[in-house]
Order: structure tokens, then C-alpha cells, then sequence
């Protein structure tokens, strides 16, 4: 019996609390021919068909991402018109201020738009709403303030789509405005006295609807360009912007996603933006920047001044012009996210505890109107991780609630919020994370129906469960240097193309440990190759491993081409 052939029979002992689902595999035929086209490796050949690369000139493609994939900007519905009023603007010397959102998306969608625009000549201002004392959004602060700057055209980034009310009390005052915004559109207050670039809508036909807040402004400003003739140095110089954006809003990392980020990690290791490399210095982080690198240890401190308060600082640093001043803000910033940190730790411990008043339920709606409003979507997350449950966090004050939800794959926050409506002041975002607005007297009726929703949805048990999605079993012959190389260039990685996951079937561990109390160390030979498997929280695990034959599931380290990144072990049937 091979081990693959093993791995099979092992699927049908009973369940473990994770869910093991693997991939459906191509035609055994398809797999041969394209393996042959490309002069690759099985392994490969599959993942690449999982992926849909089917032929030797999109494997190419996907290798090679250059500026020359990035789709034609005038696709887009709104774009002709968007374009000549800031031509418009520019000729005649208007004054244009550039409204965006606080999160990271926001911030480097902002700087890319004032960036540009700024190079070109504009006489562009830049404004972010505070969240502690505004909200999210055009706020009537940031349009009484465009209306005493004489401002003519109001550019809003990653955010608007929703803000009808807003743009037209803007017009009203004499103001044009452009709405650039990846969310999706709600019919009824969507602005209709706005030129909007959106592919959301559905009535735009662009062939890429997955952009970032940021990478939309980065096609509108590269239309710009375009028509102006301008350098495409003004563009290139805010790719890496772009790919922090990517990043950090979690949007797919597919098509044209997928080739901006690639040219923005490029210029990340070459020249990265003098704000970017001081946070880059200060945390340790070499010229090596993978996407999990801009997630986990730029994004927090970028979002942070806007988390606590106002997201100036943040802009400042983006937007810096010497090294000097890089390093100064990227300090404070610094500052700002430990104060992140404690106020996050302090709400979590609340929430935690008020959740296990709901242990019963398949939803959580938790809330404290004392609760700080900038870590809500975090501890949101913290919650999901910790209880697998959809959950709303809320704080607030004077009787009106504002928070964050986050919820689990194949659970859609926003289509319950949608069937939750009438319970709320209003809520936005998308499937995985939403913010929404209530009254604090109804926040029972929404708690009851939220969880409701929540519970209606069939085999809700299962979705509930943690899930360990495996690309591939692999028999520990196979996974040669080559294969692994290939993986690696198979990158950047990211929601809709994860690093992939393989299994294996383990006759006996070379060694074993369990360190710091909690984490499991196994050391494995595959084919010729040595490795060592690192599963954190898995030290209970270590048994499954001394007993003998086991399965694992891992992925290749993006650090190290020797060590593996352990998902799942279970025993696998001798």
C-alpha cells in the first residue's frame, strides 16, 4: 500500500474537531499533458491546474507578472468623465481635496490620489475623518471643511458608495464629486450627483471587480496619466502602496490584484516608500517583505493612529519627504500602536468574558458603551478565532451603538446584516467584515435576529467547525528541491491563492519536542531532504507524532525552503 493509498483509508476513521477536506483533483490526463508542457513535476502541474493555469503561456503569465497585465483603466464605467473633470480641475487651477478612509487602505488610497495629483500639478488638499469623533465616511466635518477651502472637486477614496446624502449636500454647496470605492453599492444610497468609479456596480462591466480601496485610486490616477501623457514614474513610485493596500484589506489575491502586488513587493525590495522603510528598520524587517509581512507587522502600526484617534500621522509618514522625517513619525507610530495593543488587550479580556453569557448561541453580539471604538474590529476577529462564532462588537455612546463585525468562511456577515436591516441605523462593509449602527434599544431585537439568521443556515454545525482545506496528498518521495523552489515562486500568496497546502503520510519522525510548553517540533525526511516542522499550539499533538505512522498537513516555509509549517497531524492507518 503506498502512502498515499494510506492517507486514503485514514479518511474514513471518524471526524476529528478540524475537517480535513482535500481538494478535488484534475483528470489524470490533463495533469500528464500539462506536466509535459511545462517539463515540471506532478505536484506542481496539479497546483498550477488548481489554480487555473492550464497552458504553458498562462504558467508564463503567472511566473511573470509585468506592468504590461495591468488592465486598460478606461474599461471602466465612469472613467472617461472622472478624468476629464480633473482634467478640468487641473487646467483652470481648482482646488480638489482628497477624502479617504482611516484604515490602511484608505490611508495609502489618500496618498496615492494626493500623490499623484500633487505631482501633476494640483492645488490637492487630503483629509481623514477622526473615528472617535466623526465615523467612517464623508462626514459633514470634512465637507463644511472643503466648502471653507473653496474647494471645487471632492475626490473620495475607499469610501462614498454609500454616502448619497453627503454628496449631495456637497453639490448643493457648489462642489463636484468623484466617489472612488471598492464596496459594494447599496441601490438606495448609492450618490446618483456623484461620478463614480466603482467595478462593483452593475452596470460596470471592468473585467476585475476584487481591487483594493488603494488599487482602485491607483487605476484612476494611471487613467490620469494616460491622458496627460505624464511619466510613468509617477505611478511606479506608489506601487508599494498599492501592495500594502492589498495586503492589509484582505481582498483576493488574483488577477490584476495579483500582478500589482507582485510589481509592488518588487519595488518594496528596491526602493520602498521612505515612510514604509523606516517602519521596515524599526521592526527588524529586512529587504525580504512577504504579504504576511505587510498584514501582521506594517499594517498594525499604520492603522493604529487611526484606530486611537486620528489617522494624520499615519498619512504623514506615507507621504514623508526625507528620511529623517520618516523616522520621527515611524517612532511615534510606534508609540501609538503599543497604546493599540493595551486598549485592545483591555476590551478583549471584557469581551471574552461577556461571550460565555452566550455559550449557547451561534452568533455573538457583544457590547460595552465604554469599550474603545478603535479596536472593535480587532477584537471582532480575536472573538471568531477564539469561539468560531460570527461575531458583532459594539461600543458606543449617547444611546447610539457603532461596531465591527467578523465572521467565518462560507457564513456571510453582510447578507445577515442585510436580513437585519430594519433593526439598524445603518451598516456597510462586505462578506467577511462589516461595521454597522444602532440604537442602544435595539440592541436585544438585533442580537435575537442576527443569531437567528445565523442558525437558519444549514449544516451550521459543520460550517462552525475549523476546516483544514489540503491541495494535495503527495507521496515523501516526490517533494523534491525543484518542486519546492517552483512553490515558492508560485507567490505572493493571499486569500483565493493561498501557499498550498500538501500532505503526507509519515512512516516514523526522525525526532520529535514539544517548546515553550505549547508548540510542537518534528523533524521528517522527505525524499532526500531533511526538514523541520514547526506546529504552534499543537504540543498536544506530540503523542500522535511518538506513536509511529501519522499524517501531516503543512505548508513550505516562505523563510526557509528546509523547514515546514505544520496545519494539521492526525494517525494514519498502518
Amino acid at each position: 500500500m503506498t502512502q498515499t493509498q494510506r492517507i486514503e483509508k485514514s479518511r474514513m476513521k471518524p471526524s476529528s474537531p478540524t475537517q480535513w477536506h482535500y481538494k478535488v483533483l484534475p483528470n489524470r490526463e490533463d495533469i500528464e499533458e500539462l506536466t509535459a508542457n511545462l517539463n515540471t513535476s506532478r505536484i506542481t502541474s496539479t497546483l498550477l491546474w488548481q489554480r487555473g493555469i492550464r497552458t504553458f503561456e498562462e504558467a508564463r503569465v503567472f511566473f511573470t507578472p509585468t506592468k504590461q497585465h495591468l488592465l486598460n483603466p478606461w474599461l471602466m464605467k465612469g472613467m472617461a468623465e472622472a478624468v476629464e473633470r480633473v482634467q478640468k480641475a487641473l487646467q483652470q487651477q481648482e482646488n480638489i481635496i482628497i477624502l479617504g478612509d482611516y484604515d490602511v487602505d484608505g490611508t495609502t488610497a489618500t496618498a496615492v490620489a494626493y500623490g499623484v495629483l500633487k505631482d501633476l500639478g494640483a492645488r490637492v488638499t487630503a483629509y481623514q475623518p477622526e473615528r472617535l469623533t466623526e465615523g467612517y465616511g464623508i462626514t459633514r466635518r470634512a465637507i463644511q471643511e472643503a466648502y471653507q477651502k473653496e474647494v471645487k472637486l471632492i475626490i473620495s477614496v475607499d469610501c462614498g458608495i454609500s454616502a448619497a446624502l453627503m454628496v449631495d449636500e456637497a453639490k448643493a454647496l457648489g462642489m463636484d464629486f468623484i466617489v472612488v470605492d471598492h464596496h459594494l453599492p447599496n441601490p438606495a444610497t448609492t450618490p446618483q450627483a456623484a461620478i463614480i468609479l466603482n467595478p462593483k456596480q452593475d452596470t460596470c462591466f471592468y473585467p476585475y471587480k476584487d481591487l483594493s480601496g488603494c488599487g482602485l485610486a491607483f487605476k484612476f490616477m494611471q487613467a490620469i496619466c494616460e491622458q496627460l501623457g505624464a511619466d510613468e514614474f509617477l505611478l511606479d513610485e506608489r506601487l508599494d502602496l498599492v501592495a500594502l493596500s492589498i495586503a492589509a484589506d484582505i481582498v483576493p489575491l488574483t488577477g490584476e490584484n495579483r500582478v500589482l502586488c507582485a510589481l509592488g513587493l518588487e519595488k518594496l525590495a528596491q526602493r520602498p516608500n521612505l515612510g514604509i522603510k523606516a517602519l521596515m528598520r524599526s521592526a527588524g524587517q529586512g529587504k525580504t517583505i512577504a504579504v504576511n509581512d505587510l498584514v501582521f507587522k506594517l499594517s498594525p502600526l499604520i492603522n493604529a493612529p487611526g484606530r486611537m484617534g486620528s489617522a494624520k500621522e499615519a498619512l504623514a509618514l506615507l507621504m514623508a519627504k526625507s528620511s529623517e522625517e520618516a523616522e520621527k513619525i515611524a517612532m511615534r507610530l510606534f508609540k501609538v500602536n503599543q497604546d493599540r495593543k493595551n486598549a485592545e488587550r483591555e476590551v478583549c479580556e471584557a469581551a471574552f468574558k461577556q461571550a460565555l453569557n452566550y455559550a449557547n448561541c451561534s452568533a455573538l453580539v457583544l457590547c460595552d458603551p465604554n469599550w474603545h471604538r478603535g479596536v472593535l474590529g480587532i477584537v471582532a476577529s480575536r472573538c471568531v478565532d477564539k469561539f468560531r462564532k460570527p461575531t458583532i462588537v459594539l461600543g458606543g455612546d449617547e444611546g447610539i451603538l457603532v461596531g465591527s463585525g467578523r465572521t467565518l468562511p462560507n457564513l456571510p456577515l453582510y447578507d445577515a446584516l442585510a436580513d437585519c436591516s430594519e433593526y439598524l441605523n445603518g451598516f456597510g462593509g462586505h462578506a467577511y467584515a462589516a461595521g454597522v449602527q444602532l440604537q442602544q434599544d435595539k440592541l436585544e431585537d438585533f442580537r435575537t435576529a442576527f443569531t437567528k439568521k445565523i442558525e437558519s443556515r444549514e449544516f451550521l454545525e459543520d460550517l462552525l467547525r475549523p476546516k483544514l482545506i489540503i491541495d494535495l496528498a503527495i507521496d515523501s518521495e516526490e517533494l523534491k528541491p525543484k518542486t519546492i523552489n517552483v512553490i515558492n515562486r508560485m507567490g505572493p500568496f493571499g486569500p483565493d491563492l493561498m501557499r498550498p497546502v500538501l500532505s503526507c503520510a509519515i512512516n516514523k519522525a526522525l525526532d520529535v519536542a514539544v517548546f515553550k510548553g505549547q508548540h510542537l517540533w518534528v523533524k521528517v525526511k522527505l525524499a532526500d531532504t531533511v526538514f523541520e516542522a514547526i506546529g504552534f499550539g499543537m504540543a498536544d499533538l506530540a503523542g500522535v507524532v511518538s506513536q509511529g505512522m501519522f499524517e501531516m498537513a503543512f505548508s513550505i516555509s516562505e523563510r526557509l525552503n528546509t523547514q515546514l509549517d505544520l496545519k494539521g497531524i492526525r494517525p494514519c492507518a498502518p
